[in-house]
């Protein structure tokens, strides 16, 4: 009996650290061509929700492509705080950092899927930067909807290469900018 103790004992540091890495790791979502986990432990308790994917073209000269776009959401049970995904996945390889030509606004590819996502609410000041997530070079919108906390919108593509890709992840967080810094930073990608 005195030597099953420390097999028990050994068990349950098993069990607690595997425990405490699957809530900091997050469980993967899949969505699409990804899975993506993230820390969510600021949100308390969660659940997520996804919703149907759907079919867009995108008919502009010279850019004409379609495109799916995949949706989650992340909602606190405590709290009103939301986590929204989109992930964008062209039939095309496209331009991601540079201006798309036939926009009048100049917006890069990857600004240009934040602005065609459900994510970022039209006519907001908002003011945007470089930002590395997941080890790819992408951007972070600060948006000022009028509430307690700004919308904070990071973007990147985790198939991009030489500045093109076909996948864009869209992840808009409402949390204080600490715990939001905090899930961006978490944030891991996996192509399926």
């Amino acid at each position: 009996m005195l030597r099953e103790y420390p097999l028990i004992l050994f068990c349950f540091l098993c069990l607690t650290s595997m425990t405490a890495f699957a809530t900091t790791a997050g469980t993967p979502i899949e969505l699409g061509p990804v899975n993506l986990s993230m820390d969510l432990m600021a949100m308390g308790d969660y659940k997520v929700e996804k919703e149907s994917p759907y079919t867009e073209n995108h008919p502009i000269m010279g850019y004409d492509f379609s495109y799916q776009i995949y949706h989650a959401s992340i909602s606190s049970n405590s709290t009103t705080n939301q986590v929204k995904i989109e992930v964008f996945l062209m039939d095309a390889e496209e331009s991601l950092f540079s201006a798309v030509p036939q926009l009048r606004d100049s917006s890069s590819g990857i600004e240009h899927c934040i602005k065609k996502s459900d994510l970022l609410s039209k006519g907001v000041e908002v003011n945007q930067e470089p930002y590395t997530i997941d080890g790819r070079e992408g951007m972070l919108i600060k948006a000022d909807e009028g509430g307690d906390e700004p919308r904070y919108i990071a973007a990147y593509s985790p198939d991009q290469e030489n500045g093109s890709g076909k996948i864009v992840c869209i992840i808009s967080c409402d949390l204080p900018w600490d715990d939001t810094e905090g899930l961006f930073q978490s944030v891991r990608t996996q192509l399926v």
